[in-house]
């Protein structure tokens, strides 16, 4: 089954549906966890799958807890379904799905089921009548025929690439180099606006909004970033952030408060002192420290210079705590 089968079947724009062999396997936890992954992959994920999510986003999105998330990630990082790398200056939590193995899970758990459906019918037919043991073998290759009609018609609907179906390309077999450079141009900008708004830390629901916008031409990449710098330095919520869009806001940058190198490194500074003080007295582990560093720093006053300074510091200090502990 194709990769964009295995999307559609577990993923819905406006609701969540679980895929019941899933949950059977995994729990419906971490069913629900995987399905919430896929459309984060949707819509974030980059060239080469890999997307960033944050304890934060997933919670907002799922209504799981972090303690819930470390389980449904580690179970799904031990069947190989989840890869996890950590990328980035300051590091960030980046995941990507493998749809292979995916697909594995859910035929191993189809062909379980068929072996089961045969011992069943086996045991029946020592206890019903001919007529009633045809009756339901007829019944179960209908269940099978339509089921198998089903899953080719989906197959059909799903040629179309992930990128055709967000920025409305349609799949035209040409060999024109124009028609390639024009693919091509409009590949990097999605790729482009996908990460403006990955980086922002928006919500999947939010950026598959805004993402229509861009199919419609409504914004574009300049329209977007604008609009996140203001939104930044005003704290606009995410409905604000997409109203701005999609309304077309009049936007202007207001002035900022100048604060000195010495400021700023105390701001920071400071941060990271409680972070490493709550880490050696076990009030937060190493994996929500650096998301609360990650998250603080994002505020624009600081440099990347800055931020990269204090995060090596945080991390050394982390270490030398863990070697102490250990």
């Amino acid at each position: 089954m194709e990769k964009n089968s295995i999307k559609q079947l577990l993923m819905a724009s406006n609701f969540y549906i679980l895929n019941k062999h899933l949950v059977k396997t995994l729990g419906i936890e971490t069913a629900f966890f995987l399905t919430a992954l896929v459309e984060a992959d949707e819509i974030l994920a980059d060239k080469n799958g890999w997307f960033y999510q944050t304890i934060p986003q997933i919670e907002k999105m799922t209504g799981l807890t972090k303690h819930k998330q470390t389980n449904c990630i580690n179970e799904l990082l031990i069947l190989g379904i989840l890869l996890q790398e950590n990328k980035g200056m300051p590091m960030k939590r980046y995941f990507k799905l493998d749809y292979e193995k995916i697909a594995k899970l859910l035929s191993s758990h189809k062909k379980d089921n068929s072996q089961e459906d045969r011992e069943g019918d086996s045991k029946e037919e020592k206890n019903q009548s001919a007529r009633e043991e045809k009756n339901c073998h007829l019944g179960r290759e209908k269940i099978d025929t339509n089921k198998e009609l089903y899953i080719n018609n989906l197959d059909k609907k799903l040629k179309t690439t992930k990128l055709d179906n967000l920025v409305g390309i349609e799949s035209k077999s040409s060999s024109s180099s124009s028609f390639e450079n024009s693919f091509s141009e409009e590949k990097e900008r999605f790729y482009q606006i996908k990460s403006a708004l990955e980086n922002y830390g928006l919500g999947v629901e939010t950026c598959r909004n805004i993402m229509e916008l861009v199919k419609n031409g409504r914004v574009n990449f300049e329209r977007i970033n604008s609009v996140l710098g203001v939104a930044k330095e005003k704290a606009w919520g995410e409905g604000a952030i997409y109203k701005a869009l999609r309304d077309n806001w009049e936007i202007r940058e207001r002035d900022k408060k100048v604060f000195s190198e010495k400021e700023l490194r105390k701001k920071l500074s400071s941060k990271v002192n409680i972070l490493l003080d709550d880490y050696e007295k076990g009030r937060t582990n190493y994996e929500d420290m650096i998301e609360e560093y990650l998250e603080f720093s994002l505020n624009s006053i600081f440099s990347e210079n800055l931020k990269v300074e204090y995060y090596e510091k945080m991390r050394k200090a982390s270490e030398e705590i863990t070697s102490k502990i250990a």
